[in-house]
């Protein structure tokens, strides 16, 4: 009955569009499943202040749009996750579990924490050639879900073995904790090992590049062939493997 007057006051009052699924099955048990472990997941309006490692249902979906695949509605659409109950379940299926969701999380605490490294040199003038190829293109906001994107279609080469479905790769629950923890510092790791590899040879100008998916997955399968043939990117991402389910 709750969410029906939900949908219904949806008609008449300006809404969040992630908050018209507050009351769903899956996004409570996400929230009880991440309260056990100590984390807080916020799927519903809420005037209090949340601490810094939170994760909100919105921006949880944005990413785990981008790591599947769909880029344009991680940048373009993301309110569509919610309101379109056919995207909606395509993004949050029941099946669904919080190792997956945590991942995508971190990792993108994980570019969060480049992005910021490569703002403070660039304020310090000690960029090297290679770094400033990284500052641009990771100074569009675009540039996360397009990073998310390709990281994501490395999920086997990261793995070491076959993840058809996206949503399989998960970290292990017990490195879920608040704030990531070893799981970030692994992303970051990755991160730092495959962001030269993608700026070598853009396709395009970098804020055409992070907006266009027939331009990501250019890079995305360039990438992708890189790593899987050089021994060396390969064991760098070990750490990450040892929290992965």
């Amino acid at each position: 009955m709750i969410p029906t007057i939900v949908a219904g006051n949806n008609t008449q009052n300006s809404i969040i569009a992630w908050d018209r699924r507050s009351n769903d099955r899956v996004q409570v048990r996400i929230e009880k499943e991440f309260t056990s472990v100590g984390v807080e997941y916020v799927h519903r309006r809420d005037s209090t202040r949340k601490p810094a490692t939170s994760l909100f249902a919105d921006q949880v979906g944005q990413m785990i749009c981008a790591f599947s695949g769909d880029l344009q509605t991680a940048i373009r659409a993301k309110a569509d996750i919610f309101e379109s109950d056919s995207m909606y379940i395509s993004v949050f299926p029941p099946s669904i579990g919080i190792g997956h969701i945590f991942a995508v999380q971190t990792l993108g605490w994980a570019y969060d924490k480049v992005k910021q490294e490569l703002k403070t040199k660039m304020a310090a003038d000690s960029l090297t050639q290679i770094e400033q190829k990284q500052h641009r293109l990771l100074d569009f906001p675009a540039s996360k879900q397009f990073l998310i994107y390709v990281i994501g279609s490395l999920r086997e080469e990261i793995a070491r073995k076959k993840v058809s479905d996206p949503k399989s790769f998960a970290i292990r629950q017990e490195f879920i904790k608040a704030g990531g923890g070893s799981v970030v510092e692994a992303w970051t790791q990755t991160i730092k090992f495959v962001l030269p590899i993608i700026v070598q040879d853009l396709p395009a100008e970098e804020y055409q590049v992070v907006r266009s998916t027939d331009h990501t997955d250019i890079i995305a399968k360039r990438t992708k062939g890189i790593v899987a043939g050089l021994e060396s990117v390969q064991s760098s991402f070990n750490n990450l493997r040892l929290l992965i389910v």
